[in-house]
């Protein structure tokens, strides 16, 4: 199977229908009404749980360099932002965006109770919100599907776009949310996904279910054709998040009514060789490693805000599963761990550390009983950063975190 192929395979699933589905969903209808106040939110995942200490370094603390004798990152060379920590001297934007005062850091955040340590439960259960109902985690829905069915209804409005539909945050959401990875093929895998439904509509012999496929196609492709239409491209000399942020751009620009977008960064399961992963190998620009990536794409998307005059409209959260232990193992890296680093960006953040720092001394640390490994405590609930930012967009985050009690603390505040 080709790549076009397979593409319209996914496109067909994404979009709802299946490849043995007989009718698209009226849902996929679009309108041209904007959203309540303008206002975007982007969500970036560091997916694999992304290594925060060596983003965020505790450079002052002599156990941080006595548990990671292979893969700290040295004082001379660390970038300080206070007299706690300082940032990986990979990420010269990011400090730019820090002195700027548009840098929000959680360093030691977590989900807490019923989380745990497999990466595919906690996307689960970061994508529903940490919803614990009876006594359970409920994974039924997601918590911006329900964050967008509390702000508005059922519509037909396109409120959100997900380049990560492994991900279910959006899970059962009234409003819908399109989603598909590569949206710079998006024209060419519309025009064969229009052959297969008008093959299906053609197979149709009763009138009735006919017009409904003829109807369907017709919502669709208004939207696919919204999209397509935006010049979205994938310029081989960048990278595929710098390529991912740059179309995102586009998508907010070009949908004026839509308000959240999805994007994912993966590669930080680094149970080896984290040094040279995160990174890059010295002197070698093919392999420059996943933080200069991180750090050239976020310095993009800032500038061009800027530029734009869009950045006091909108809020990049980064984030990640969860974090690693803070001592390395035989290998050169580290394993699945408990809290990490949040942080926010944004011409309206009120920058800064907003988050405690726990600390990297053992005592301070979380001791695994049975591994003896050791884990950063975590200081900040994930569901008070998300809060503060859903209603800075104008709904009501209690709606999409139902039965939890904010708990955010006043030097937490960033908004």
């Amino acid at each position: 199977m080709n790549n076009i192929q397979n593409n319209r395979r996914n496109f067909l699933k994404l979009t709802g229908t299946g490849m043995m589905a007989s009718l698209l969903p009226s849902s996929l209808l679009h309108a041209y009404t904007g959203g309540k106040n303008g206002k975007k939110l982007i969500l970036l995942s560091l997916s694999g749980g992304c290594d925060t200490a060596n983003i965020f370094v505790p450079y002052n603390e002599s156990n941080y360099y006595a548990l990671r004798p292979t893969i700290a990152v040295a004082k001379k060379d660390v970038l300080v932002l206070n007299d706690t920590l300082g940032l990986n001297p990979k990420f010269t934007n990011l400090k730019k965006i820090w002195d700027n005062n548009h840098l929000a850091l959680f360093p030691a955040t977590h989900s807490g109770l019923h989380s745990n340590t497999s990466h595919f439960y906690q996307y689960d259960f970061f994508d529903s919100g940490s919803y614990v109902k009876n006594g359970e985690n409920d994974m039924s829905t997601g918590w911006l599907a329900r964050y967008f069915n509390a702000k508005y209804g059922t519509t037909k409005n396109l409120y959100a776009y997900n380049f990560v539909p492994k991900r279910k945050m959006f899970q059962h959401a009234n409003t819908p949310a399109f989603e598909y990875s590569a949206p710079y093929n998006i024209s060419l895998v519309a025009a064969q996904t229009k052959s297969h439904l008008q093959e299906m509509m053609e197979k149709k012999n009763r009138k009735g279910e006919a017009l409904k496929i003829e109807n369907a196609q017709k919502s669709v492709f208004s939207l696919v054709n919204r999209l397509s239409g935006l010049g979205m491209e994938y310029a081989k000399t960048n990278t595929k998040l710098y390529n991912n942020f740059s179309n995102s751009i586009k998508i907010l620009n070009g949908i004026s009514e839509l308000e959240v977008i999805q994007l994912e960064h993966s590669g930080y399961d680094t149970h080896h060789d984290e040094a040279k992963r995160l990174e890059g190998v010295k002197g070698n620009d093919k392999k420059k490693g996943l933080f200069a990536e991180l750090d050239e794409a976020i310095g993009h998307l800032y500038t061009t805000l800027e530029e734009n005059g869009e950045l006091d409209n909108t809020l990049l959260v980064v984030h990640t599963e969860f974090g690693r232990t803070a001592d390395e193992n035989g290998s050169g890296g580290t394993d699945h761990g408990q809290a990490s680093a949040w942080f926010v960006i944004g011409g309206s953040v009120k920058g800064g550390q907003r988050g405690i720092w726990p600390g990297f001394a053992k005592n301070q640390l979380i001791q695994n009983a049975k591994t003896k490994r050791y884990y950063l405590k975590q200081e900040t609930d994930y569901r008070d950063i998300l809060s503060q930012a859903l209603d800075w967009l104008g709904g009501d985050a209690q709606k999409a975190f139902p039965g939890y009690v904010q708990n955010i603390k006043a030097n937490e505040i960033y908004l």
